[in-house]
């Protein structure tokens, strides 16, 4: 699963690593209700989030989620 300000995606994969059903959601930024309430509505209505999976792994994609390698960085603030 992808989870971001602007969409949430998710990929169903068996143990051979074969995609069995991939879905994308473009979240409507303009929409008024805040994130969590849009991807509640999604989850509760789709069928295939409510079987038993045996992991999953979840991405936030969200701009102070991501990581940054140092030598790559050009932030002046202090560390910390």
């Amino acid at each position: 699963m992808e989870v971001g300000q602007h969409i949430f995606s998710y990929a169903v994969i068996n143990g051979s690593r074969r995609v069995l059903r991939m879905r994308f959601h473009e979240l409507d930024a303009s929409n008024p209700r805040e994130l969590r309430e849009m991807l509640e509505e999604i989850i509760v209505n789709d069928e295939l989030l409510k079987e038993k999976m045996k992991e999953c792994i979840v991405i936030y994609n969200f701009p102070e989620s991501h990581l940054v390698p140092k030598s790559f960085s050009t932030s002046t603030s202090p560390p910390g």
